[in-house]
């Protein structure tokens, strides 16, 4: 089925390089919370970018696109992370002004996240159907991002098993377990740090011959979560990938739930950051509304 255009104009890729050297490397969107901006990624992209200064993609309304310089410690900000549990999962304030009527950008918000409350409503379990949308590195897009939509089904919900993944701050051989989906989709790298919707399926009140209930996708679409990776199968005799390998998606992944997203944006060190950045973001305000009746009462 197909997702909302606005949902898929929050995409942006993330990467190295200026204008056409620009080589993705993973995926990013553009979430919008209390009056602020925010780049959300998967923590393992975050954690290998660091403070270092990088490159988004990003499209423009009439075609083409335009990598943008993000530099947090030129910025005077961080990455933010969960501040209990281990989530693969960063946001990066985003305090770059962009022009509505240049840019193909829009942005995920609040209304849309997958909560506890929205499980328990719509009674979202196994065999929703989820849609992931993002970068496929084989086909990124040479002028523009091509934002590539795969399609599946949830395989598992969190609880009350908890995921095996691969500790990405230590990169040492050990295994972190992750409250996080299990979603039956398949994909190469650069999906990472996507943002992932699923579609609740509704009661139509009649049943099949069976005397199973009779189900039909919804027509909402909520933020489910953000996809971090996927298990693989290394085929050492193909050799048209990287070092030799064949990396063959097995058709599962991990998805960090959309409400661990809320849970950083309301965490301590970001409200903090967020006042901060809004009272003077009001300060440059009241400076131009005092320079422009200056000027007119001179006039």
């Amino acid at each position: 089925m197909r997702l909302n255009p606005k949902f898929l104009k929050s995409i942006v890729f993330i990467g190295h390089g200026e204008g056409e050297a620009f080589q993705p490397c993973g995926t990013g969107f553009i979430f919008g919370y209390c009056e602020g901006a925010y780049l959300v990624t998967a923590d393992h992209i975050a954690h290998e970018l660091g403070s270092d200064p990088f490159f988004i993609r990003i499209n423009r309304i009439k075609g083409g696109s335009d990598t943008i310089h993000v530099d947090p410690e030129g910025w005077g900000v961080t990455w933010f992370v969960h501040p209990i549990e281990q989530a693969d999962v960063a946001v990066l304030p985003f305090h770059y002004r962009l022009d509505d009527h240049v840019f193909s950008l829009a942005q995920l918000n609040t209304g849309l996240i997958v909560t506890d409350d929205v499980i328990s409503t719509w009674a979202i379990s196994a065999g929703e159907m989820c849609q992931v949308a993002g970068l496929f590195r084989l086909v990124p897009g040479s002028s523009a991002n091509t934002v590539v939509i795969h399609s599946g089904n949830i395989a598992a919900m969190p609880a009350p098993e908890r995921i095996p993944f691969k500790n990405w701050r230590t990169h040492q051989r050990e295994e972190i377990f992750l409250d996080a989906y299990l979603v039956e989709i398949s994909n190469l790298r650069g999906l990472s740090g996507a943002p992932v919707f699923v579609r609740p399926s509704v009661r139509l009140g009649g049943h099949e011959a069976n005397g199973g209930e009779l189900f039909a996708y919804s027509s909402n679409v909520f933020f489910f979560g953000v996809w971090s990776a996927s298990w693989e199968k290394l085929d050492v005799a193909d050799k048209a990938f990287q070092n030799g390998l064949a990396r063959l998606p097995v058709g599962m992944g991990i998805v960090t739930p959309a409400a661990k997203v809320l849970e950083i944006l309301e965490s301590p060190p970001v409200i903090q950051e967020r006042t901060k950045a809004l009272s003077e973001v009001d300060e440059i305000l009241k400076i131009c509304a005092n320079r422009e009746n200056f000027f007119q009462s001179r006039v």
